[in-house]
C-alpha cells in the first residue's frame, strides 16, 4: 500500500508505516512537522515559542486553549462555542492516542518522537 496525507495524517501515515513496514510501501508527506527541530522554532517556522505551547494547543485541557486550536485548524472558525461543549468534546477525545504529541523529548536540539526521524527524498 501506498499512503498520500498532510499534517496530522501525514504524521499518521508515517507512524503506520514505522509500525507496519511489511504493509506500507512507499509514503507521501506534506505538511507533518514530523522532523520539527528547535532551530524552525526559533526562526519562527512554527507560529509558537516552544514545543510545550505547541503541545498546549494541539492538546488542548480547557474551553480556551479549544478555541484557540480552532482559530489554526478553520478559514471561518465558529464565532461561538459554549465552554460546556468544548470541554465535553476534550473530555471524549482525551485518549492515549491522541497524546503522542506529549512524549517528544529534546535531544541535540532535535524534538524526536519515539518514532525514527525519516529521511527526506524526493522523486524525480
Amino acid at each position: 500500500m501506498s499512503l498520500v496525507r498532510m499534517s496530522y495524517g501525514g504524521f499518521v501515515a508515517y507512524s503506520m508505516a514505522a509500525q507496519f513496514k511489511e504493509c506500507v510501501e512507499r509514503v507521501v508527506i506534506c505538511c507533518a512537522g514530523v522532523c520539527l527541530e528547535e532551530k524552525d522554532i526559533k526562526n519562527r517556522l512554527f507560529p509558537v515559542n516552544d514545543v510545550d505551547v505547541a503541545a498546549a494547543i494541539l492538546l488542548p485541557e480547557t474551553a480556551e486553549t479549544m478555541r484557540e486550536l480552532l482559530l489554526y485548524a478553520f478559514v471561518k472558525p465558529p464565532k461561538a462555542l459554549p465552554s460546556c461543549l468544548l470541554n465535553d468534546f476534550i473530555d471524549t477525545t482525551a485518549t492515549n492516542s491522541t497524546t503522542s504529541l506529549s512524549s517528544w523529548s529534546m535531544d541535540n536540539d532535535i524534538y524526536q518522537p519515539e518514532l525514527p526521524i525519516p529521511k527526506a527524498s524526493a522523486v524525480d
